[in-house]
């Protein structure tokens, strides 16, 4: 019986094209990563007697309000990976429109000042 490796060419052939095919790769991820990345870490949420305001963005922010007195209903939205990094999605929705703020840190705790600030601003 005669047994014999892959040809040393073919070995590099391939090697190559994995290299090829891995920067791309690699480069892809990176810039699939990195943005939400940024955002989770820059996002801040904050809950005041009349609002609730959401500052996202790094190097151009944005700031988002919604009323508490236009808040018909507020909900927590939790995904499988939410539970594992203690973060969750907060639903706000309104008569014509539904808020989504995503990857709200300790959003149990978040979604409880909101509805504590609803129930004292709205009679």
């Amino acid at each position: 019986m005669y047994e014999t490796g892959r040809h040393p060419v073919t070995l590099l052939f391939f090697s190559v094209m994995a290299f090829a095919l891995a920067i791309p790769t690699y480069g892809m991820s990176i810039v699939l990563v990195i943005p939400p990345l940024i955002q989770m870490k820059t996002a801040r949420y904050m809950v005041t007697n009349r609002r609730v305001l959401a500052r996202l963005g790094f190097f151009r922010p944005r700031l988002l309000s919604v009323k508490l007195e236009d808040v018909v209903e507020a909900s927590l939205g939790k995904g499988p990976l939410d539970a594992k990094f203690g973060s969750g999605m907060i639903v706000l929705a309104k008569m014509r429109a539904m808020y989504r703020f995503k990857g709200v840190r300790n959003s149990e705790a978040f979604l409880s000042h909101v509805k504590q600030a609803r129930a004292v601003r709205v009679p």
